[in-house]
């Protein structure tokens, strides 16, 4: 069976839309003043505000990404619990094919979904009635050949590390990244410099406010660690993509009898 090439614009997408988070931390906004002391990650300059970030991402130890965004009219969905220590979970929806994802001790295992399968048959003749019959609803692991080809698509989207790195180091390094896969548009979520717009609140606590000039605001823990909590993104690329930290979810591999290793 040929590689899944209509996969790869999933991951591509996520890994932009990392990236232009990127600009939440490279922006040029004014330093902090007196009247931010008590909520010290608001007002910070885009210099301040990266080292703040990488400090809270070195200390926490998972995080969980939701979202849902639009690239050019298709959708996409993200869904992630990535802990630390290495072993994530969750699905990448692209229109109705999602994609499960797991990754435990180093094994990345991606679940062949009836809709995925159905997605990928539209646009590769491999991919017959029989084959889906033999494969659907079965999970492949990066230890197999075709799962080695789909699983490095997804490379940096289910790694707590790889992930939070591609939002701290900008979109110049992701859009390499993506382009170097020969995946989708790398085009990132651009917000641009960002300007310190004072606190709101937020799931029952205070969040520091950044606007970009194009509309897009992120919002960060306003005292304590500097978590990024949301995104809302406007542009080519638009939608909202919510973080929450520290909480670790255990992760196993499918059962031998679910892995397809043809």
């Amino acid at each position: 069976m040929s590689r899944m090439t209509s996969l790869l614009a999933v991951p591509a997408l996520a890994a932009a839309v990392a990236a232009g988070l990127a600009g939440c931390s490279s922006g040029s906004g004014s330093p902090a003043t007196a009247s931010s002391t008590a909520f010290p990650n608001a007002g910070l300059s885009g210099s301040q505000l990266l080292t703040a970030f990488k400090s809270a991402v070195a200390s926490g130890t998972a995080v969980h990404v939701v979202g849902s965004i639009d690239q050019s009219g298709t959708p996409i969905s993200l869904n992630l619990n990535l802990n630390k220590g290495g072993s994530s979970s969750g699905t990448v929806s692209q229109g109705d094919a999602t994609v499960p994802i797991k990754v435990v001790d180093g094994v990345t295992y991606i679940q062949l979904t009836p809709a995925l399968l159905k997605q990928e048959a539209a646009s590769d003749p491999s991919v017959t009635a029989g084959v889906i019959s033999l494969i659907e609803n079965k999970w492949v692991s990066s230890q197999s050949s075709i799962g080695q080809s789909i699983s490095s698509s997804f490379d940096g989207l289910t790694s707590y590390d790889a992930f939070l790195a591609s939002i701290e180091s900008g979109a110049a390094s992701e859009s390499a990244t993506v382009a170097a896969s020969g995946s989708a548009s790398s085009a990132p979520v651009t917000l641009g410099d960002v300007t310190p717009a004072g606190t709101t609140s937020y799931n029952g606590g205070t969040v520091a406010v950044y606007k970009s000039s194009d509309g897009s605001v992120a919002y960060f823990a306003a005292s304590g660690p500097a978590y990024l909590e949301k995104v809302t993104a406007t542009g080519s690329t638009s939608g909202t993509i919510t973080f929450t930290w520290n909480q670790p979810v255990a992760v196993t591999a499918p059962p031998a009898s679910d892995i397809f290793t043809g």
